[in-house]
Formats: structure tokens, C-alpha cells, sequence
């Protein structure tokens, strides 16, 4: 009797066990592994900046924080698409407040757009050309 008591205690804790793996890695697995980008800090988006191209960088001012217009005009439409059209969803944020941190070096001004230390949207102005574009991100795969 004794040997089946201890036989079905040990199959209901291998049975828990599974339960609790399976658990375990259905949580990983829906996890949102999207490829969001936080920089939670200066040294940390200045390597950011370098790893794309942009050496350098010193701070050109103190971060801003403003808000993405709701109503937006087709100025900023455009602009917007086109960030889009880069990988940024920064039109997800309108009517947000997100964070502006700009930065310089001998060729162009750099903004990021920060929504809580993720990155949202990225643009440059190089001195020469004068036209704002949206910053491209170099693919780490």
C-alpha cells in the first residue's frame, strides 16, 4: 500500500512539474519580442548614435519634452509617413508626450524621440543640405 501511496505522490508531482514547464514556456513564447529600442541613458545613446554612423555626438541641448499633435497638419503628415515608411510609429503616439533629445557633430543635428526610454522615432539634418530626414537604423541581424 505504502509503495503505491509514494508511486502517486511522485507521478502528481511529475505532473505539476509538467504543468508548471508548460506554463513557464508558453509565457516566453508570447512574449512581445518586437525590437524596441531603450536607452535608458546618455552613454547609451551616444553608443546608439555611433553604432549608426554618427561620431562624435556631443549634446546640443537640454532633452524636450513635447506633445505628437493630434491635429496634425499635412506638413507634419508627410513627415510623419515618412518616419513611418522607415520603421518609426511615432504617429502612434499623438497626443503623447515624448521626450526630444538632440545631439550634434561636424556634419548634422540629430533628434530621437523617446516614450518612456524607447526609442520612437529618430531624425537628422546634416548641415549642408539643410532637409530634415528620418534617421535610418543600421539592421543588427
Amino acid at each position: 500500500m505504502k509503495i503505491i501511496i509514494s508511486c502517486n505522490k511522485i507521478a502528481l508531482a511529475l505532473f505539476y512539474l509538467f504543468l508548471l514547464l508548460e506554463v513557464v514556456l508558453f509565457s516566453f513564447l508570447t512574449v512581445d519580442n518586437s525590437n524596441k529600442i531603450v536607452l535608458k541613458n546618455e552613454e547609451e545613446r551616444i553608443l546608439f548614435l555611433k553604432s549608426n554612423g554618427f561620431n562624435n555626438v556631443e549634446i546640443l541641448n537640454s532633452p524636450k519634452e513635447v506633445s505628437v499633435p493630434i491635429n496634425q497638419t499635412n506638413d507634419y503628415k508627410k513627415y510623419l509617413n515618412q518616419l513611418k515608411n522607415c520603421g518609426w510609429e511615432l504617429y502612434k503616439f499623438s497626443g503623447k508626450e515624448v521626450k526630444i533629445h538632440s545631439y550634434k557633430n561636424s556634419q548634422a543635428v540629430v533628434n530621437l524621440f523617446f516614450y518612456n526610454n524607447v526609442l520612437v522615432g529618430g531624425d537628422f539634418c546634416e548641415f549642408n543640405g539643410g532637409e530634415t530626414k528620418p534617421l535610418l537604423i543600421k539592421n543588427e541581424n
